[in-house]
């Protein structure tokens, strides 16, 4: 995805707008706003947008400074 969707995305997520929502406005799979969600709620918007590179996710860039509860689905 690129990063122009994902940072609509975050936008959407900070105006209240669900996964869902997101998913269907943005022509995104489900499953993947879902991800994303739970990524920008952890670590918010500049972080959100800073762990992923084009084509591929980069975990090993997420910094978490405090206690987190990511769900593993």
């Amino acid at each position: 995805m690129s990063r122009l969707k994902r940072k609509r995305a975050a936008e959407m997520f900070e105006r209240g707008l669900g996964y869902k929502a997101v998913s269907t406005q943005l022509s995104i799979n489900r499953d993947t706003v879902r991800d994303w969600y739970a990524i920008w709620r952890a670590l918010g918007t500049e972080d959100f947008l800073k762990c992923y590179r084009s084509g591929r996710r980069s975990l090993s860039l997420i910094h978490i400074s405090e206690p987190t509860r990511l769900d593993v689905i």
